[in-house]
C-alpha cells in the first residue's frame, strides 16, 4: 500500500510544478495560468498510466475510486484553467474526496492515514 501510494505521489510531483506555482500566487500571470493548465493535463497522463498492483486487489474498486477521483480533479484544473476567471474550487473537491478514498484504505490495513495534498503541494 505504502509502494502504491509513494508511486502516486512522485507520478503527480513529476508534472505538477507549474500548477503548484500558479496554485501558490495570489496574482499569477497569464503565463503562469497557461503553464499550470499544460501541468494539470500533464498530471492527468500520469495517473491514468498508474497500475494498481495485484496485491492489493483485496481494495482495488476504493483505489480505482480514489485514483478516479484524484484523476478528475486534476482533469477540471486543466480544464478550468483555460477559462478567463478561473476558480479551481471544484476541483479541489474532487481531490480531497480521492484522498478521503485513499485515507480509508490506509485505515483498513492498519496504516495511518496519508496526506496526499501534502505531499504534493
Amino acid at each position: 500500500m505504502v509502494k502504491f501510494y509513494m508511486e502516486l505521489a512522485k507520478k503527480i510531483n513529476e508534472k505538477d510544478a507549474d500548477l503548484n506555482v500558479y496554485e501558490s500566487k495570489d496574482q499569477p500571470t497569464p503565463e503562469m495560468k497557461a503553464k499550470a493548465s499544460q501541468s494539470a493535463a500533464d498530471v492527468v497522463e500520469q495517473l491514468k498510466q498508474i497500475p494498481i498492483p495485484s496485491e492489493l486487489n483485496n481494495h482495488k474498486d476504493e483505489l480505482k475510486a480514489a485514483l478516479t477521483d484524484i484523476t478528475d480533479s486534476y482533469q477540471a484544473k486543466a480544464e478550468e484553467l483555460k477559462k478567463d476567471a478561473p476558480t479551481l474550487d471544484r476541483a479541489n473537491a474532487m481531490f480531497t474526496r480521492g484522498e478521503d478514498k485513499l485515507g480509508n484504505v490506509f485505515e483498513e490495513v492498519k496504516l495511518g492515514k496519508p496526506s496526499l495534498s501534502k505531499e504534493v503541494n
